[in-house]
């Protein structure tokens, strides 16, 4: 494991009870070991075919941020829901997921044909979006994604990033019980210096910072309830994915009731405390930014120069 950062080369220090290296510099977060991608559903199948409010977010920010509407390439595309909420805004529209339930539940259920590898997409993209995926991948898959965009992007090419901020007030305030806090998953935390920093490595400039209330206010209510529920994101897991904790369904009745009571306790004061990411959005639980592409600039591979770990 190098104790430099893979994206701007400062030296990184282990933070106490973390499982992630921060580096001094650009403040960027990078998982300590077990460098590889994982296979990840950010959804459950019982709740794929609905298009939520975070969904709603995602494509008005992508119609919103799109110089030219030909060719739209989502990253970590999962299931396909947010693609098939913007099809008919894009002449075409592409999806790469390297999960095989994913591919196979997006093609049965909405008749979109996702891809596993970036390079099978041809064409000039118009806009290239990474909803919570960009923090999954190696270092090396992000050069891979660079040498792809190089080739297949103008100047009206806008790319929209959206990741856990380390940055963000929750993150400070949270720590491990930040609603965004995925180790197991999550290969990288970025500041915005960090991925600023990334983006022009990979030939980009930062156009702007779009707001993200919804996943701010989700974030302080989900990671109040953080606080005193015995595991970590219950709230989410079982509406979101559906997961089920205990074989009781009495058990699961009132942890489910229990959350739902210290909801409508905490509603007010975590809406107020979001707030804070509107004044501050640098320091929001998360991080959604758009960026266009460099004029007269070619990309620079990441400073590791392979995947992060040993």
């Amino acid at each position: 494991m190098t104790d430099r950062c893979p994206i701007c080369s400062g030296k990184t220090e282990t933070a106490p009870d973390s499982p992630y290296r921060r580096c001094s510099q650009c403040r960027h977060e990078v998982r300590e070991l077990d460098e590889l991608q994982s296979y990840m559903i950010n959804d459950g199948p019982h709740n794929s075919g609905h298009l939520g409010a975070l969904e709603r977010f995602q494509a008005k920010v992508t119609r919103s941020n799109s110089m030219e509407k030909k060719l739209l390439v989502d990253f970590g595309a999962c299931f396909g829901k947010f693609l098939k909420s913007v099809e008919s805004d894009f002449e075409s529209t592409a999806g790469v997921e390297i999960t095989p339930e994913c591919v196979r539940f997006a093609k049965d259920n909405f008749g979109v044909s996702l891809v596993q590898d970036i390079e099978s997409v041809p064409g000039i993209v118009s806009t290239l979006t990474f909803w919570h995926s960009l923090e999954h991948l190696p270092v090396t898959a992000i050069d891979k994604v660079g040498r792809w965009l190089a080739q297949h992007s103008g100047p009206l090419t806008r790319v929209i990033i959206s990741v856990p901020n380390a940055d963000s007030f929750q993150y400070a305030w949270f720590r491990s019980h930040y609603a965004y806090w995925d180790p197991e998953n999550h290969i990288h935390q970025f500041s915005k210096k960090s991925l600023t920093t990334l983006g022009e490595k990979l030939g980009l400039v930062s156009e702007r910072v779009v707001p993200s209330p919804l996943y701010s206010t989700f974030g302080m209510i989900q990671g109040l309830l953080n606080l005193v529920n015995p595991v970590h994101n219950y709230f989410y897991l079982r509406m979101k994915r559906g997961h089920s904790f205990s074989e009781s369904g009495r058990i699961t009745l009132f942890w489910d009731a229990y959350n739902v009571a210290l909801i409508g306790l905490i509603a007010l004061p975590a809406f107020l405390l979001a707030s804070l990411d509107r004044l501050f959005p640098k320091r929001g639980s998360v991080l959604t930014m758009v960026f266009k592409k460099k004029t007269n600039t070619s990309q620079t591979q990441l400073s590791c120069g392979g995947d992060v770990g040993p």
